[in-house]
């Protein structure tokens, strides 16, 4: 239903941007990516040509030297490029040949502007692994995978960067005991990109940077996190409280793919009884698991965090 009043001109529902620009959340610019995999679900093209059409778009406005300037450029892009990525990989087969092509070419000059600006900043990858680095190594690893094989750009090397990026922001911002450095609000806000390439990299390499790195135990630290009266996670610093239960996906991957105790009961205690609500239903199929019954704790010891209270 969301599909067809999205591609309808009669409907109020019909999806037509009006500006086409780079932006970091991920609802707010995913509906084309969603019409893709509309058709992927449906076997209707209708959606994905008109996913490619609105992409196309978006193409047109964006090139190399918006994302070269600095780390906040490709941050700023990571959801656009998501999208961008998703609709040409979701619906490669159904976009017009001329849409797709200038889909293909803005992903390389995304790709390329992030590569620069990591190279032309000299981001210390080691030490500094704020979630404006998360952000953006995302941006440059959807636009590669997305591309990688179609272009005669030293894509391949642009990849390897992107995920040596994620290998040290898995094993750096998130320390050995499962905390995130940057505290669990910002957890939510600067990772809830990179999750999903975390994701498409294990689908397109094997390679499997969620389950082998610091990653795969944030949901250890996030339990001791969760505020006791409600759905909320205790800030630290300038951080928020709010466990930005928009993007539940980041625990629907962890679901899908750690299939953990203290997964499960976070699932369950941060989000409502309706855990994918319209503005974010057909996003979270991908990592979709049946509800399971309650969990009544996450089976961790107070003593980690809090000695002497076992």
């Amino acid at each position: 239903d969301d599909c067809r009043r999205w591609t309808d001109p009669r409907s109020p529902d019909y999806y037509a941007p009006t500006t086409y620009e780079l932006q970091q959340d991920r609802y707010v610019v995913m509906t084309p990516a969603l019409l893709a995999l509309g058709t992927l679900l449906s076997d209707e093209p209708s959606y994905a040509r008109r996913a490619g059409e609105v992409a196309a778009a978006y193409a047109e406005k964006i090139g190399y030297h918006d994302l070269s300037r600095y780390l906040a450029a490709p941050a700023y892009s990571a959801g656009t490029t998501m999208m961008m990525a998703l609709v040409y990989d979701w619906g490669y087969a159904h976009i017009e040949p001329s849409h797709r092509e200038a889909i293909r070419e803005s992903l390389v000059e995304i790709a390329a502007g992030a590569y620069d600006m990591f190279e032309s900043e000299r981001v210390i990858y080691g030490k500094w692994a704020p979630n404006w680095t998360a952000m953006a190594a995302s941006t440059l690893g959807h636009a590669c995978l997305a591309v990688i094989g179609e272009s005669i750009a030293p894509v391949r090397k642009w990849l390897n960067l992107a995920q040596h990026v994620a290998l040290i922001q898995g094993n750096s911002a998130v320390d050995r005991d499962s905390a995130f450095h940057e505290g669990s609000a910002y957890f939510f806000y600067g990772d809830q990109h990179i999750l999903v390439f975390l994701e498409a990299l294990r689908t397109a390499t094997g390679d499997d940077l969620l389950g082998g790195t610091n990653f795969a135990r944030v949901p250890d630290y996030l339990c001791y996190m969760l505020a006791p009266w409600g759905r909320e996670v205790f800030p630290i610093k300038y951080s928020g409280s709010a466990a930005e239960p928009q993007n539940r996906h980041m625990f629907a991957i962890y679901r899908d793919r750690l299939n953990s105790q203290t997964s499960e009961w976070l699932w369950q205690n941060l989000y409502p009884q309706d855990k994918f609500p319209p503005f974010c239903q057909l996003f979270g199929l991908p990592w979709f698991r049946p509800e399971t019954k309650p969990a009544a704790t996450p089976g961790l010891p107070l003593a980690k965090w809090f000695p002497g209270e076992g």
